[in-house]
């Protein structure tokens, strides 16, 4: 498994993603303001997030993250706890550019008592509904499966798309999960 941290760029996922044989999922994301408060929120892409990512909901529709294509959005707990809200209540959003989103609380993400370096937003919506509605639509990561008859392979088409984008920079899972540790590592001293 491999991670790209892009830099304002959502064409390189968009490459990722054609590649034959290789799943990958991209993380949007950018700032809106939510409940009279600006908010990082991330567009997620409902059909292949959970290939990459686990959510842990203290409370959640069965179908909590299909539920972001049809107006859902997942809120962290701090969030949802600070602001009284439960699934099924209405979330309004708006965007930099003035556009308003009506959603619909379909889960409550909880990252446990020490939630220090979230990976997400506080607010996930759908990627497709992220692009529509947010004016500088870019990738924060992409999650990247390789397949295992052709990792060497893989590897050098990533590279190739780093250079072009130079942005990007390239993980395997064990070298991103030793990054986020060290900040968290930072911040506790």
């Amino acid at each position: 498994q491999v991670l790209l941290e892009a830099a304002d760029v959502a064409e390189f996922g968009e490459q990722v993603a054609g590649v034959p044989g290789v799943e990958s999922s991209s993380v949007r994301s950018d700032k809106a303001r939510v409940l009279g408060k600006t908010t990082s929120v991330t567009g997620l892409d409902e059909a292949t997030i959970e290939r990459f990512y686990r959510f842990r909901f203290s409370e959640s529709e069965p179908t909590a993250v299909s539920a972001l294509g049809h107006g859902g959005a997942i809120v962290r707990k701090s969030f949802a706890d600070t602001h009284h809200l439960d699934v099924g209540d209405p979330l309004r959003m708006v965007s930099p550019s003035g556009k308003t989103l009506r959603l619909r609380v379909s889960g409550i993400l909880d990252q446990g008592k020490f939630d220090l370096d979230p990976l997400l937003g506080t607010v996930m919506i759908s990627q497709a509904r992220f692009d529509r509605t947010f004016p500088r639509a870019a990738d924060l990561y992409t999650f990247v499966n390789s397949p295992p008859v052709a990792p060497a392979l893989a590897s050098e088409l990533l590279a190739r798309g780093a250079e072009r984008f130079p942005g990007v920079k390239i993980s395997t899972r064990d070298e991103f999960v030793a990054s986020r540790s060290n900040g968290i590592t930072q911040i506790l001293n």
